[in-house]
């Protein structure tokens, strides 16, 4: 699937994630297809964007706080509460960037905040 970002017309972004992230974004996420359909052409208006964009950051949220949690029940971690949040914040993004979808997912959050922020259209072609 293409996510395509257009101003005025004119192709700003053409973002083409793999298959293999989308099949996970949807496993992960169910109610994206409410607004995308990998097999289908669609255009996302900003009330869609907006939609998408908040699935995309309740899937983010959901993952770190798991990982997060993984780590405070598995891991010794100090008694002070701000050196434990660092260290546990230190934990969670080094987990994070060694997921292979979550560069991909952190890429479509900053394009539709983008396309959100300066009034760009989204084309989502499906495959």
């Amino acid at each position: 699937m293409n996510w395509i970002i257009r101003k005025s017309g004119e192709i700003v972004i053409d973002f083409v994630p793999p298959s293999a992230f989308m099949d996970w974004l949807i496993e992960q996420t169910p109610t994206i297809l409410n607004w995308v359909d990998p097999y289908s052409d669609r255009r996302l208006d900003s009330h869609a964007q907006q939609a998408v964009l908040q699935l995309l950051q309740a899937l983010r949220q959901e993952v770190e706080e798991e990982i997060c949690q993984h780590y405070r029940t598995r891991t010794k971690l100090p008694q002070d509460p701000a050196i434990r949040q660092t260290v546990l914040n230190q934990l969670v993004t080094q987990t994070l960037e060694k997921q292979p979808h979550w560069q991909w997912l952190q890429a479509l959050e900053s394009i539709l905040l983008l396309a959100l922020s300066e009034n760009l259209s989204v084309d989502c072609i499906g495959d």
